[in-house]
């Protein structure tokens, strides 16, 4: 595939991340619980007013979303996705046994859904030639695009 080298660059990115920091806002890359939450309070606005959805969150890290999920008075069916196996991995171990959430590192198993996010997963371009990155981009974005 032409983005195996960002995907695996990507994942090990993140890969460090949490195995530094564990499954928390900082262990995917952001400075506080509650900046993460800020940002899910905003991807969520799509839903509001939504007595249930299904959800996709491509680029799930830990499964945070799922947290922020639960504060709502909604039930959801969610998805998550994420090219890091320690990540889908630390994202089993704390939501794995809820029953309205799966998590996956194949995207093809990722069905339609209500919603489909994809929070901060263009934040980590690396040494990515600028033309490669976008095509990377725009290629991700298309397959969002299905997704919902």
């Amino acid at each position: 595939m032409p983005h195996d080298k960002i995907i695996r660059q990507v994942g090990d990115y993140y890969t460090q991340k949490v195995e530094t920091h564990g499954p928390s806002a900082q262990g995917v890359d952001w400075n506080s619980t509650e900046s993460q939450f800020l940002r899910f309070k905003q991807l969520l606005r799509v839903a509001e007013g939504e007595s249930r959805f299904s959800i996709n969150d491509y680029g799930c890290g830990y499964g945070g979303l799922v947290e922020y999920l639960e504060t709502l008075d909604c039930p959801f069916e969610y998805r998550g996705f994420d090219i890091s196996q320690a990540m889908v991995g630390r994202a089993r171990e704390i939501h794995g046994a809820k029953a309205n959430c799966r998590f996956v590192q194949d995207e093809t198993q990722l069905e339609k859904a209500d919603y489909t996010v994809a929070s901060g997963i263009f934040n980590v371009k690396m040494e990515t030639p600028v033309e490669e990155w976008k095509d990377y981009c725009l290629k991700t974005i298309d397959k969002l695009e299905g997704l919902s």
